[in-house]
């Protein structure tokens, strides 16, 4: 290939990138990459300093998800004598950090499929 060929054709596909963006728009090019794990996800690791910063939910640690849930994160625990009713978050991610967390009573992790949350398990 020459070198026109070569600049034509990286016209165009930044070309078709910008009307993409322009018709798509930016979110839902995003979950889909963050569907097909393209797009950098949170760590349990840096999921509690993440909720703590961005929605002030202290959490005592996170672990991977299971049952659908892509991280559950422990409670820390109440006051002493009152009742607690959640001990844990279950959290799904988005590519912008949390798109759903739902407090889950003490027990075994409900499948995510019994709540209604609005987001598509990836």
């Amino acid at each position: 290939m020459n070198r026109g060929t070569l600049q034509l054709l990286g016209g165009s596909v930044c070309l078709g990138a910008v009307v993409l963006v322009f018709t798509v728009g930016v979110l839902p090019i995003a979950e889909a990459l963050y569907a097909y794990g393209l797009w950098p996800r949170l760590t349990a690791q840096e999921l509690p300093l993440h909720l703590k910063q961005r929605y002030r939910i202290t959490v005592r640690e996170c672990s991977e998800g299971t049952n659908g849930w892509d991280y559950i994160c422990q409670l820390p625990p109440q006051r002493p004598g009152v009742r607690q009713f959640y001990d844990k978050l279950g959290v799904l991610g988005s590519p912008f950090g949390v798109g759903v967390m739902v407090e889950l009573r003490p027990g075994p992790v409900p499948a995510r499929e019994d709540y209604r949350t609005g987001v598509t398990p990836r």
